[in-house]
C-alpha cells in the first residue's frame, strides 16, 4: 500500500480538508467581529497564525488515532470491519458537508448582504468627507477665524461694541470668495476662554486667526488687532488705531484691507466701500444685536427698542431694519406678528435692494406663517439671497433647511456640510444635519451627528431624542428608551418614551405616558400626539389629532409629511388631502424650483 493510500485509509486527507474549511470559517467570522469590538488587525493575524500552526498537530492526530463509535482510539487498536469503517466515513463526510454548508452560507451573507451595505456606508461617508476636504484644500492657507475682540476699557462696559466690531470684520472678510471665514457662533465659542491659538486653529481647521482688543478713554477709542499664523502661533501683522467713534468704519476697512493684503487675496470693492452711519446710531445698533442674541423675552423687547432708537437717528439704516425684522419674526405667534416682520423686512429691501439677509427673513416667514405655507415664495427668496451673497455660510445653512423641508435630502446634506465646515463648533448645525440624516433613513449618521452636537453643547435639546428615534427604528428598543429618558426637552422625552413603551408591550406604562403627553402638550402640539397614535397603528386617532393641529394652525405642519411615523397613513385618501392643504403634495413640491450651486 502506497503512502497516499495510507493517508486515505487513516482519513488524514478528510480530516485535513475539514480542518481547513473550519479554519476558513473561523477567520471570516473573526475578520467581521473583531473590528466591531475594537480589536486591531494584530489580533486577527494572531488567530490566523494559530490556525495555520494547528494544521500539523491535527494531521498527526488523524494519522495516529481514529474516531470510532467507542471514542478516539489508536489506529492499531481499531476494528477494521468494513461496516464500521463505512459508518464512520459517512459520519465524517456528513460533518464536512455541514461545515461546508455553514461556510458557504456565511460567504454568501458576507459577500452579498453585509459587504455591499458596509461599502455603501463607507462610500457615502467618504464622499461627504471628500467634499469638506476639497473645501479646505481649495482655500489652502486662505482661511481665517475672527475671535471676539477683548473689551479693555476701564469701565468694562463696551462688550457690545467689541463683539460688534469683531462681527463686522468677520462680515467684511466673508464677502471675499477666495477666503474661508469661520462663522460667528464657532469663533465666539472661545470668548472668555484661555485656549492656545494652535488648538483653536486645529479645532476650527483654519490657518490664520485675527484677534484684538478695544479700549475707550473719553472720546478716543484705541483698537489693536493682530493676525496670527495659527499653526505655528507666529504673528504675521499687527496694527494699532487711535480714532474717535465717528471713524469706526474706516478702522474696520483698514483692518480688513491689512488682513487680505497679508494673505495676498484680491480685495473686492464691496469690502472697502460702505455707507457712513451716524456713530450713535451704530452704537445703538450694536447694542440691539447684543441684546437680541441673549434670546430671552425681556432681552428681545430691549433689542427692539434699541433698534428703533437707532432708526430714529438713521431712518435708512438697512441693517437695523433687518435686525428688527428678524426679532419680529422670532417673536411672532400669529398672522399679525408675521405680517409685522414681513413688512419690516420689505422696508429694509426698499432701502437696500442688495440686502441679502432681508430675503432670508422673508423666506423663513413664508415657511413658518401657517396662514400662507408659501414654500414657493420661500424658495424664491432664498435664491435671491444666494445670488446676492453666494458664499455666505448662514444663508446656505438656511437654504439647506428649506431643501430639507422640501424633502430633498440629497441636496440638503452637502449644503449642511458646507455650513458645518464654516461653523464647526456650532451645535445647532450638527443637530439639523442629524435630523436630515434621520428623515433620510441614514440612521447611523444621524446618531453620529447628534452625538457631535451633544459633545459641543452638553444636553443639547432634541439631540437625545434624535438618537433615541434612530435606535428605535433600528430595533434597539431598550437602549432607545434609556436615550429618550435623557432628553432635556420634556415634550420629546415623554413622546419618545410612549412610543418605545408601546413597542415593548408595556401597556400600563404606555397608557400613563400617553395620557401625560395628551395632558401636557395635547393642546399646543397635537401633532406630537398624532405621531404616537400613528406609531401605534391607530389611524383614526392619528387623523383626529392631525385635524386638531390643523384647526389651531400648529407651527411646523408643512413639514409633517416628512415624519416616518405617518407611514401607516400614506395609503389613506385623507393623507393626500392633508398634504395638498399644507402645500406639500409631491406634485406641489416638484413644482417648486430652487437652484443652488454649492460654492
Amino acid at each position: 500500500m502506497s503512502f497516499f493510500d495510507e493517508l486515505k485509509r487513516r482519513r488524514v486527507i478528510r480530516v485535513g480538508a475539514a480542518y481547513v474549511v473550519v479554519a476558513w470559517l473561523i477567520i471570516q467570522v473573526v475578520e467581521t467581529l473583531f473590528p466591531v469590538y475594537g480589536l486591531s488587525d494584530e489580533w486577527i493575524r494572531l488567530v490566523v497564525s494559530l490556525l495555520g500552526l494547528g494544521l500539523l498537530p491535527v494531521a498527526v492526530v488523524a494519522w495516529a488515532f481514529e474516531l470510532t463509535p467507542e471514542g478516539l482510539k489508536r489506529d492499531s487498536a481499531v476494528n477494521r470491519s468494513f461496516r464500521v469503517r463505512q459508518r464512520m466515513s459517512k459520519w465524517l463526510d456528513s460533518l464536512i458537508l455541514i461545515v461546508l454548508a455553514l461556510a458557504l452560507s456565511f460567504f454568501v451573507l458576507d459577500k452579498f448582504v453585509v459587504t455591499p451595505q458596509q461599502q455603501a456606508e463607507e462610500i457615502a461617508a467618504a464622499r461627504e468627507e471628500a467634499r469638506i476636504e476639497t473645501l479646505f484644500s481649495t482655500y489652502g492657507a486662505q482661511s481665517i477665524a475672527v475671535l471676539p475682540f477683548a473689551d479693555m476699557s476701564p469701565a468694562g462696559n463696551l462688550e457690545y461694541f467689541s463683539d460688534g466690531l469683531s462681527e463686522e470684520l468677520l462680515n467684511s472678510l466673508s464677502k471675499i470668495p477666495a477666503l474661508r471665514v469661520i462663522s460667528r457662533s464657532s469663533a465666539f465659542s472661545y470668548k472668555g476662554r484661555s485656549v492656545p491659538i494652535p488648538t483653536i486653529a486645529s479645532q476650527l481647521n483654519v490657518d490664520h486667526i485675527l484677534e484684538g482688543s478695544i479700549r475707550q478713554e473719553g472720546d478716543e477709542i484705541r483698537i489693536t488687532a493682530q493676525l496670527i499664523e495659527a499653526r505655528s502661533d507666529t504673528h504675521v501683522w499687527s496694527g494699532t488705531y487711535d480714532r474717535t467713534l465717528r471713524n469706526i468704519f474706516e478702522i474696520q476697512n483698514e483692518i480688513a484691507e491689512a488682513v487680505v493684503m497679508q494673505l495676498k487675496i484680491e480685495l473686492l470693492d464691496e469690502v472697502a466701500t460702505r455707507k457712513p452711519i451716524d456713530p450713535q446710531a451704530y452704537s445703538l445698533y450694536l447694542q440691539a444685536k447684543y441684546k437680541s442674541r441673549q434670546g430671552t423675552a425681556v432681552a428681545m423687547n430691549q433689542s427692539n427698542m434699541l433698534y428703533l432708537q437707532s432708526l430714529a437717528i438713521e431712518p435708512d439704516y438697512a441693517d437695523a431694519w433687518g435686525g428688527l425684522a428678524f426679532n419680529y419674526f422670532n417673536q411672532a405667534s400669529d398672522e399679525k406678528g408675521y405680517s409685522l416682520a414681513r413688512e419690516t423686512a420689505k422696508h429694509a429691501l426698499t432701502i437696500d435692494p442688495t440686502y441679502a439677509f432681508a430675503h432670508v427673513v422673508l423666506g423663513r416667514i413664508a415657511v413658518f406663517d401657517d396662514s400662507h405655507h408659501d414654500l414657493k415664495a420661500a424658495a424664491r427668496h432664498h435664491e435671491l439671497a444666494l445670488v446676492l451673497k453666494p458664499t455666505d455660510a448662514d444663508i446656505i445653512g438656511h437654504t439647506a433647511s428649506l431643501l430639507f423641508l422640501l424633502g430633498r435630502f440629497d441636496q440638503a446634506i452637502p449644503l449642511f456640510n458646507y455650513w458645518i465646515a464654516h461653523d464647526p463648533l456650532y451645535a445647532t448645525g450638527h443637530y439639523y444635519q442629524a435630523i436630515n440624516y434621520l428623515l433620510a433613513g441614514r440612521l447611523d449618521e444621524a446618531i453620529a451627528s447628534a452625538q457631535t452636537a451633544l459633545g459641543l453643547e452638553l444636553g443639547y435639546g432634541g439631540a437625545h431624542y434624535v438618537i433615541g428615534e434612530a435606535l428605535m427604528f433600528k430595533g434597539d428598543l431598550e437602549l432607545a428608551l434609556d436615550t429618550f429618558l435623557e432628553e432635556r426637552i420634556e415634550q420629546l422625552r415623554v413622546k419618545g418614551a410612549a412610543m418605545v413603551l408601546y413597542s415593548l408591550g408595556r401597556q400600563a406604562e404606555f397608557k400613563v405616558t400617553l395620557d401625560e403627553l395628551k395632558a401636557g402638550w395635547g393642546t399646543k402640539s397635537p401633532s406630537e400626539v398624532a405621531h404616537v397614535f400613528a406609531w401605534q397603528g391607530d389611524i383614526e386617532a392619528a387623523f383626529e389629532w392631525l385635524a386638531k393641529a390643523e384647526a389651531q394652525s400648529e407651527p411646523g405642519l408643512a413639514g409633517q409629511f416628512l415624519q416616518p411615523f405617518f407611514a401607516p397613513l400614506h395609503t389613506d385618501p385623507r393623507w393626500l388631502a392633508f398634504r395638498e392643504r399644507m402645500g406639500t403634495s409631491q406634485e406641489q413640491l416638484d413644482a417648486i424650483e430652487l437652484k443652488v450651486v454649492l460654492p
